[in-house]
C-alpha cells in the first residue's frame, strides 16, 4: 500500500536537456534575425550580429575601432548600418586572400 507510483511515463534527464538545448538555439536563431531588422542594437544584439564574442567586441571597443554611442556613458548602441560598414572595411582583393 504505502509503494510510490512508477516513473516510466516521465522523461529521462538527458531528453529534457536535449530539448532544452534545441529550445535554446531556436531563441538564439530568433535574437539574431530580429537584431537584422533593427536599426539600433544593445551590445548582445551587436555581438549576435556581428558574431564576435563580449570579449572580442570590448577589446575593439577600448581600442575605438567600432563605431558605437554612449548616450549616458554607460550603456553601450550601436547602429546597425555603420556596423555593417565597419564590418566590410579593409577589403582585400581576391589574390591576397589566395597568398595567405
Amino acid at each position: 500500500m504505502g509503494q510510490s507510483k512508477s516513473h516510466t511515463n516521465s522523461p529521462n534527464c538527458s531528453s529534457c536537456f536535449l530539448r532544452l538545448c534545441a529550445i535554446q538555439s531556436q531563441i538564439d536563431r530568433l535574437e539574431r534575425m530580429l537584431s537584422y531588422s533593427k536599426e539600433t542594437l544593445n551590445f548582445k544584439e551587436a555581438c549576435l550580429y556581428t558574431g564576435l564574442s563580449s570579449s572580442q567586441l570590448y577589446k575593439l571597443l577600448n581600442g575605438k575601432e567600432v563605431p558605437h554611442y554612449k548616450p549616458h556613458g554607460k550603456l553601450i548602441f550601436f547602429n546597425r548600418k555603420e556596423l555593417d560598414s565597419w564590418l566590410c572595411s579593409n577589403k582585400r582583393s581576391i589574390e591576397l586572400a589566395m597568398e595567405i
